[in-house]
Order: structure tokens, then C-alpha cells, then sequence
């Protein structure tokens, strides 16, 4: 079974059941520390070594580096003109922060 979640309370699911844990693309620290807090709940339930790992990621691709930065550049520019963040408050008050631990981070 794979499972995904960064909140303390998923993390214990994924250490009770999990088969993989799965998350989005993070830093390096940040999926070392998201690694150990798997590992250690799935280790109070004698199962340390029997979760995998999965991390998503969406690459971008060009011919050359410099084409991919500058497909990135474009990417962002458009993510930020449509207001992506804006639509993050369709399901919560205005001035909230998101209730998931994922779309905090």
C-alpha cells in the first residue's frame, strides 16, 4: 500500500500499514527528516526496514540547460499571472492557513 502525508498523524498511519510512503519533491534535508520520522514509527511497530519510499517529482526538460531554465522561467511566470496561490482559499477562510501539512510546506 502506498501512503503520503507529512502531518505527525500520517506519518503513524504510514508506520503502522504502509508499504511505500510516497511524498512530493521536498530538499534534501527536508525528505532525510520525513525518511527518519517514517522510520521511526514504523519501527514501534517492528516494521523499520519493511517501508519504502517514493518521491515524486516533475522535471523539466529542454534540448540544452539553458532551454530548461528557460522553459522553467516561463513556467513559473504563468504559475504566478493565473494567482495559483490565490486558489488555495476556495476551501478554507481568506487569511487561514491551509489546514494540511503538505500545502504549508
Amino acid at each position: 500500500m502506498y501512503f503520503g502525508g507529512p502531518s505527525d498523524k500520517a506519518i503513524a498511519v504510514a508506520g503502522r500499514h504502509a508499504d511505500v510512503y510516497a511524498f512530493w519533491g521536498e530538499t534534501l534535508d527536508q525528505a532525510r527528516e520525513t525518511i527518519m520520522k517514517v522510520r521511526a514509527s514504523a519501527a514501534r511497530f517492528g516494521r523499520e526496514q519493511s517501508v519504502g519510499f517514493s518521491l515524486s517529482l516533475r522535471p523539466i526538460l529542454g534540448p540544452t540547460e539553458d532551454a530548461a531554465w528557460a522553459r522553467a522561467a516561463c513556467i513559473l511566470e504563468a504559475a504566478t499571472a493565473s494567482d495559483v496561490h490565490g486558489r488555495s482559499t476556495i476551501f478554507r477562510r481568506v487569511g487561514e492557513e491551509p489546514q494540511n501539512v503538505g500545502s504549508r510546506r
